[in-house]
């Protein structure tokens, strides 16, 4: 399944996964920025998603990659991710 948000396209693998807990990927192509906007988006993803634990208890695996289209002169901030995550994640329930 796939699912859009305003800063990274979600999808989500396997959700019959037997792991206790949630399995996350990263892709950033270069196409995004340079080295330090890449690891910038990898470690604000990863931080979310270790301080929610609705989405750690998740049992499926997800790729998160940004979207090329998003304003990339902007740097990513906590708050817009983590709102997008919530976004994403209501609709999952959904």
């Amino acid at each position: 399944m796939r699912v859009f948000g305003n800063l990274f396209t979600m999808f989500i693998l396997d959700k019959s996964n037997t792991d206790s807990e949630l399995k996350l990927g990263i892709s950033v192509p270069k196409r995004y920025g340079n080295a330090v906007l890449r690891n910038r988006f990898k470690r604000i993803v990863r931080e979310v998603v270790r301080h929610d634990p609705e989405l750690k208890s998740l049992k499926c695996s997800l790729i998160v990659g940004p979207n090329l289209r998003s304003n990339i002169d902007k740097w990513p901030c906590l708050e817009d991710i983590k709102r997008s995550f919530d976004l994403l994640k209501y609709g999952l329930s959904s």
